[in-house]
């Protein structure tokens, strides 16, 4: 199975439970598209699992201004954020506990806490 179709069972499998539960609970984190992005490219928030930037970066694709996703590949502890993207990182999946701002044009090369979660925001605004 390719990572794709794995995405794609995945993100099913999350909306179909979120659709089932949605009357007694409160709406599931959209998951997070998270693709490899080496370095972190212009127009683009990248996230990092070691501190200080290391290792492989992941882009994280933009959703609406309010929206909590969860991150698929697991948590994160640093950042870079070449792009105009504002928020919140998270360090529990459903966008609860500490939180790290985000402004754009960004970075942290150590969040203090490894995050699972980001809602985006407009922090600056």
């Amino acid at each position: 199975m390719t990572t794709t179709m794995r995405r794609r069972s995945a993100v099913t499998a999350v909306l179909g439970a979120a659709v089932a539960t949605a009357v007694l609970t409160a709406p599931a984190p959209a998951l997070a598209s998270e693709t490899a992005a080496g370095p972190c490219s212009p127009n683009t928030l990248c996230v990092f699992y070691p501190p200080n930037e290391g290792g492989t970066g992941y882009s994280v694709t933009r959703y609406p201004v309010g929206t909590c996703i969860r991150f698929t590949a697991g948590g994160y502890e640093s950042y870079r954020n070449n792009s105009t993207i504002e928020g919140y990182f998270f360090e529990t999946t459903g966008c609860g506990g500490r939180a790290k701002t985000v402004y754009r044009n960004s970075g942290g090369d150590n969040m203090g806490f490894r995050a699972y979660s980001f809602r985006f925001a407009c922090v600056s605004c």
